[in-house]
């Protein structure tokens, strides 16, 4: 429905259409309507306001100091430099489990204390998403783009044994052109048609020498292949690696799938799940 409406999809996430009667059907498309109106059309506070007539939950959705922000859980907030709030206005804590689920993470036994590296972290959801599974982690987050880097470090403050690198992990060290995508998630080192920019530093993964990593949640719209080249040494320590491989490199919009396949399974990791929401694969160290 989402796609016929023209809305974001996270709104609507949680309802199964198909199963609802005619008049719901109806209700729902009318308020898809407004809800893909509203998202092209306003921003800032009004957004908000507006959003909140819609979804009125107890908890709503805010902007100040340039980000939106909600209330979720007893005492957490999280926070967006834009409007991909959208992904929690409705139900946060069935955006947090989706998220767990597509990339594959209920297939692994975590620990109290484990290390988790994010690299392309965004403004960090996978540690709510490891908070609403009362599983408490040393995070260690990556993540480039200042404005994300920014609500990155509102988020994880709130959350002990949390540590934010703002650089990207690629297999150079150096001072490079990162593209923005202002209006989401997709900023890359990979220029895929946006001309807006900043210099940003990289960093091969293999300079922090991490020992005993639980798992590493690979993002990096198109640049997979050359993190990991930059991890080689690295990848001998980490026991999990869950990876986007979908097309998100340069202008042709190319998948990483044959060339993250090939580095890992040159290095012991083996396929052990694939996501049925994304082209993401959940791979192990067989050696750990």
């Amino acid at each position: 429905m989402v796609a016929i409406i023209d809305s974001p999809d996270f709104m609507f996430n949680d309802i199964n259409i198909s199963s609802l009667s005619k008049s719901k059907k109806i209700y729902f498309f009318i308020k898809g309507i407004l809800v893909g109106i509203i998202y092209k059309n306003f921003k800032g506070k009004f957004f908000c306001s507006l959003l909140n007539i819609l979804f009125p939950t107890k908890s709503k959705i805010s902007f100040t100091d340039g980000n939106y922000c909600k209330n979720v859980f007893e005492n957490k907030k999280i926070y967006y430099p834009n409007k991909r709030i959208v992904r929690v206005v409705n139900n946060y804590k069935f955006h947090f489990n989706f998220l767990f689920e597509t990339y594959c993470l209920n297939e692994i036994n975590f620990k109290q204390g484990d290390t988790i590296i994010d690299c392309g972290a965004n403004v960090g959801e996978l540690i709510y998403s490891f908070h609403q599974k009362n599983i408490a982690i040393n995070y260690i987050a990556f993540e480039p783009e200042p404005k994300s880097f920014y609500s990155l470090t509102n988020n994880t403050k709130q959350f002990e044994n949390s540590i934010n690198h703002n650089i990207a992990l690629s297999d150079i060290e150096g001072v490079v052109d990162f593209f923005i995508d202002s209006l989401g998630g997709n900023s890359s080192l990979e220029y895929f048609g946006n001309d807006e920019k900043v210099s940003i530093e990289t960093k091969a993964l293999d300079t922090y020498n991490f020992k005993n990593i639980k798992l590493l949640k690979l993002e990096a719209e198109g640049h997979e292949e050359e993190v990991l080249k930059g991890a080689l040494k690295s990848l001998q320590h980490i026991e999990y690696i869950s990876v986007d491989y979908g097309p998100e490199k340069g202008t042709d919009q190319e998948p990483t799938i044959s060339q993250v396949v090939r580095v890992l399974h040159e290095n012991n990791f083996e396929l052990v799940k694939s996501s049925r929401h994304r082209q993401i694969g959940l791979f192990k160290n067989k050696q750990l």
